[in-house]
């Protein structure tokens, strides 16, 4: 049912999760020559396509990297402008403000986003055909009451004549 849902294919989401994984599997900028710059390295690394991302880690390898060398595995998560973890952040940054522009925070009006300007736009076109209709149903009892009284004035003149015919 998940996978069927209202979220399925979305672009935006869709986008953030291949960013994600872009960042998982990137190389580190700015750390030294030879030092640690991925999680391959230590042992962190993503199974097949069809996985979508799942991480797989190799425990032992994450061991020694820990115990050998913490100082490049802290470097590898933490560097300011290149470690794993700001650039997560960033993704994420970006990804959240997409999903605001296009659906809001809570609390926003309607017109600071796509979805709600796209409400907005939908209810003035139900109002104006709902005005449409009521146009129409006027105009059509009009027609109705207009076609009663020719009837009613024919119905007459056919007794009127029927009478003057009946009587020679």
């Amino acid at each position: 049912k998940a996978m069927s849902g209202l979220l399925r294919r979305d672009s935006t989401l869709n986008a953030a999760l291949s960013k994600f994984r872009r960042e998982i599997s990137a190389v580190a900028e700015g750390v030294p020559e030879g030092a640690l710059n991925s999680l391959g390295q230590i042992g962190i690394t993503t199974g097949p396509w069809q996985e979508k991302g799942k991480l797989h880690i190799n425990e032992a390898q994450l061991r020694e990297a820990l115990a050998n060398k913490p100082d490049e595995v802290q470097v590898l998560f933490t560097n300011k402008e290149e470690g794993l973890g700001s650039r997560l952040t960033d993704a994420l940054d970006h990804a959240m403000n997409q999903v605001r522009e296009k659906a809001g925070a809570q609390g926003s009006a309607n017109h600071t986003h796509f979805i709600g300007r796209r409400m907005e736009e939908l209810n003035e076109s139900i109002s104006r055909f709902d005005d449409r209709l009521t146009q129409l149903e006027t105009r059509y009892y009009r027609e109705f009451t207009a076609m009663e009284r020719y009837i009613n004035q024919m119905n007459q003149q056919s007794m009127f004549l029927a009478e003057q015919f009946g009587g020679m």
